[in-house]
């Protein structure tokens, strides 16, 4: 069963993907949406920009190529890559979240 924590805005397509976890933020406003997701599968982390128009949903293509071992990992790279300017609130969000949801599978 897939654990999903909406911050912002629900997107639908979420249920689908079949993660263990899965946080996003997202915001639609007309016939297009921003955000971003933080999921969890097979103890692998990845990240996917929600970014789409009208043709197609927040989550039709998140692709599960780019794995991330940790979860610090994933954070460090996503500072890196500037991910901090566009998002870097929502990240550390994120990050507070899925710290809770580790503790709680313990």
């Amino acid at each position: 069963m897939t654990t999903i924590i909406v911050l912002n805005e629900e997107a639908y397509g979420a249920e689908e993907l079949e993660t263990d976890f899965l946080i996003y933020n997202h915001t639609c406003e007309s016939y297009e949406g921003y955000g971003m997701a933080l999921a969890q599968k097979n103890g692998k982390w990845y990240v996917h920009d929600m970014g789409h128009c009208s043709c197609y949903g927040p989550f039709d293509e998140f692709c599960f190529d780019k794995p991330y071992s940790t979860l610090e990992e994933t954070i460090k790279t996503l500072h890196a890559e500037d991910w901090a300017g566009y998002a870097g609130k929502t990240i550390e969000q994120m990050k507070n979240m899925s710290e809770l949801f580790d503790r709680e599978k313990e």
